[in-house]
């Protein structure tokens, strides 16, 4: 994989020295996505992005609640794990859809009701363009009132801090979220 960026290769390398560094399906991730399906007002049914899906850590979950969700990720090995993970909850069950792609050219089309960007996602671009491009891609693949859910770590303090609202990430939302509706988790 030298010749994936780094966040694919470091996400990739943990998974493959323990899953659950993938992100584990655990009560966290359960009460996550419980407060994804409050915030975003899904329904059984509704098409959900999964951007970064990982290993599948929130796909799985919001699938088993009757979700019909696309997981995206650009490392291979990540997919398979999620791939896996399903497979063994839901032996002979189609399940999530598990798309490889870089999340700044998404090839699904949508349209979904919403999409998510958890534990991560966001943040790992040195330039403003890529993010822009990232969210603007996944805003032109909602329908109509679609909803977009991040969570993010912008460091706040030592030699990488940023002021509140000033970081590149900070102001790519910002530029998002002023053509449409979003949702940001802690």
């Amino acid at each position: 994989m030298s010749d994936s960026p780094w966040w694919a290769s470091r996400f990739a390398a943990l998974a493959a020295i323990d899953p659950d560094l993938a992100g584990a399906l655990d009560r966290q991730a359960e009460a996550q996505v419980d407060l994804l399906e409050r915030l975003l007002e899904l329904r059984p049914g509704d098409p959900l992005l999964d951007v970064g899906c990982g290993g599948g850590r929130h796909s799985i979950l919001l699938q088993e609640r009757g979700l019909a969700v696309t997981g995206v990720d650009l490392a291979p090995e990540l997919l398979e794990l999620a791939q896996r993970r399903w497979a063994a909850r839901h032996p002979g069950h189609d399940g999530p859809q598990w798309v490889q792609c870089d999340m700044r050219d998404l090839s699904p089309q949508g349209p979904f009701a919403a999409a998510i960007l958890l534990d991560r996602t966001l943040g790992v671009f040195d330039d403003d363009a890529d993010h822009l491009r990232t969210l603007s891609n996944i805003a032109d693949r909602l329908r109509g009132g679609g909803v977009s859910c991040s969570s993010s770590s912008i460091p706040t303090t030592g030699p990488t801090a940023t002021s509140p609202g000033t970081s590149p990430l900070a102001r790519s939302l910002r530029a998002l979220t002023s053509s449409g509706p979003t949702a940001s988790m802690p």
